[in-house]
């Protein structure tokens, strides 16, 4: 693996890395080893002190056999994004992001793609409230093509969403805290997916379009 940091000019940063790596085992599906290469550039260019824009390039390489013919296909997965943080003041914060993953398939020659957009805001409404909000659309062909979307969320509660479909999605989080050995932390999430009845499946399956979560937690120190 081979990687860099720095900053050729004022207020502008790049990182990248390149890495070629081999899985060294076996088994009845995947008769030999698999090979996986990645290469990934992140540009960060800081205008001003109120906004930061960022530009990555990610591409990885990686093979299976299919369980029926044994024939190896590969995969090129690329994604890319785009995002805009936004620093109106100290009370108000904004992020935009815009990313697309494009999947190539060989030797068959498919192609599939997905898209996703959303737009934070963060909101000190005063010392003991934050009020933290994204609104989020995504259009993929399959879960293939998904797109993985980190949430801010509870302590200790990893949300690292993976939407594929086409669909919107949005939460809202208060964070509450009355006095310094007292915290709230209280999550809403809702999303929509087009033309689907029912989601997820088998016993976790919800029927409908829409699903909702509601997320609590209270921190007392004393």
């Amino acid at each position: 693996m081979l990687g860099a940091i720095g900053n050729p000019f004022n207020d502008f940063k790049i990182t990248t890395y390149w890495s070629h790596k081999k899985n060294l085992w076996r088994s009845y599906f995947q008769p030999l080893p698999v090979h996986k290469k990645e290469f990934y550039v992140q540009n960060e260019y800081l205008s001003g002190l109120k906004s930061l824009f960022t530009f990555r390039y990610h591409t990885s390489s990686s093979s299976f056999y299919s369980s029926e013919n044994q024939e190896k296909t590969e995969i090129i997965k690329q994604s890319f994004r785009i995002q805009i943080k936004q620093h109106f003041s100290s009370k108000v914060r904004f992020q935009t992001r815009f990313e697309k993953v494009i999947l190539n398939f060989y030797p068959i020659q498919v192609l599939k793609s997905g898209l996703n957009l959303y737009q934070d805001l963060s909101w000190y409404v005063s010392k003991s409230l934050n009020m933290q909000i994204r609104f989020s659309a995504f259009n993929t062909e399959d879960y293939d093509s998904r797109i993985y979307e980190y949430e801010n969320d509870l302590p200790n509660v990893f949300s690292n969403f993976a939407l594929y479909g086409r669909g919107r999605k949005w939460y809202l989080m208060l964070i509450l805290q009355p006095s310094p050995k007292i915290k709230l932390w209280l999550k809403y999430r809702r999303i929509f997916y087009d033309g689907v009845k029912t989601i997820g499946s088998g016993l976790t399956s919800i029927p409908g379009d829409m699903r909702q979560d509601i997320h609590l937690q209270l921190d007392i120190r004393y």
